[in-house]
């Protein structure tokens, strides 16, 4: 199967473009930053460096850089890994942003950006994410988005230390035109 190719999605404030292999070190920078790494510690599985730019089952689907428009230096990164079989269709997505980022709303505006495209031009429904149960600021970025709560992941994570982590499993469900709204069983 050929990996489609990354867009560039450009918004008012922030803008996603495709991580290129010459953002190594910027990308290594942000991940290393006390505010970053205190939430996703190098060496944990799963972490972005090592799904970025090693190739293997868990290869993130898209990898983008999150900038500011005009601007060509990430604040920040942002990964959406696909799951295509039809009855299970959907897309986990990831993101770290630096610290000089937060509070200004690029965080949301670049996952709206993401959102708008994975669902109009990938077709899926549903987006998932999983941020650590206690990373307050994320979370309400998250709901800012329509994320919604689904249930505490207990020792979801385990950091390099063996301390086991609760991560807050999240989804956003999207309508698409000509389908059915969705349902719960209960």
């Amino acid at each position: 199967m050929i990996k489609p190719a990354t867009p560039e999605l450009d918004g008012v404030r922030a803008g996603l473009r495709p991580l290129r292999p010459s953002d190594r070190d910027a990308v290594r920078s942000l991940l290393l930053e006390p505010e970053v790494a205190r939430w996703w510690p190098a060496g944990t599985p799963g972490h972005p460096e090592a799904e970025i730019y090693e190739e293997g089952d868990e290869w993130p689907s898209f990898a983008w850089a999150i900038v500011e428009p005009g601007l060509d230096p990430l604040i920040g990164i942002m990964l959406a890994t696909e799951t295509v079989e039809p009855q299970y269709r959907c897309v986990g997505i990831d993101l770290s942003l630096t610290a000089r980022a937060h509070g200004r709303g690029l965080g949301p505006e670049a996952i709206g950006l993401a959102i708008d495209w994975l669902c109009s031009e990938r077709g899926h429904h549903r987006i998932t994410i999983d941020p650590d149960a206690g990373n307050a600021r994320a979370i309400r970025a998250y709901e800012k988005v329509g994320f919604e709560p689904v249930g505490v992941m207990r020792a979801y994570s385990t950091l390099p230390t063996g301390e086991h982590r609760d991560a807050l499993f999240m989804e956003l469900i999207r309508v698409l035109e000509g389908s059915p709204p969705p349902s719960s069983a209960a």
